[in-house]
């Protein structure tokens, strides 16, 4: 028991490690690096790894998340990887309605010892009940019918909480292993 409540303590005035830590906050005006909030993107590091290794790495491993990477992924050998990627019935906007399909786009950049990643883009939309539904970041405030909804509003006060909350989740889980996957290299060699 005592070895428990130690390690609980200890936990809750660790440092939080990469897999606990958010990359990026979604705010009304997108998404912000949780590094510095100033920003639209965040830098990782990785000491003794080479601009080509990093970029090497990356690629090899997101490749292997999609089925046809060719048409997910554009490249400017050992400089950039754009990620084009289709996320389906991932975002919610409450409990009850259906959820959102997401086209997003992560852009990493290489230098020796170190990847940038850009604040992810992302456009949100489904089909309920016969029409085509759009979730903008911020409501336009000019759908009447509900085809056009916000997850913040006009003044920048967060409406959909479980949609931002999705996201965030999203992004924070694909960049953990991507950043795990570069860092321990974990892509998969024994064939």
């Amino acid at each position: 028991m005592r070895a428990l409540l130690l390690l609980l303590i200890i936990s809750l005035f660790s440092k939080p490690t990469i897999a606990q830590e958010k990359f990026f906050e979604l705010t009304s005006h997108g998404f912000v690096s949780t590094q510095d909030t100033t920003k639209l993107f965040s830098i990782y590091y990785y000491e003794g790894k080479s601009q080509s290794e990093l970029y090497k790495k990356a690629l090899v491993y997101i490749n292997t998340l999609y089925v046809s990477p060719k048409d997910v992924i554009s490249n400017v050998e050992n400089e950039t990887i754009t990620i084009n990627g289709v996320a389906k019935s991932t975002i919610r906007q409450n409990s009850l309605s259906p959820r959102f399909d997401m086209n997003y786009t992560i852009v990493l950049m290489f230098k020796d010892n170190r990847i940038r990643i850009d604040a992810p883009t992302f456009r949100l939309s489904n089909q309920s009940m016969g029409k085509h539904r759009i979730m903008n970041l911020v409501s336009t405030g000019l759908s009447l019918d509900g085809t056009e909804i916000g997850i913040y509003n006009k003044k920048g006060n967060l409406k959909l909480e479980k949609a931002k909350d999705d996201l965030e989740n999203f992004f924070t889980s694909y960049l953990i292993k991507f950043h795990d996957a570069i860092e321990n290299d974990k892509i998969n060699k024994e064939w």
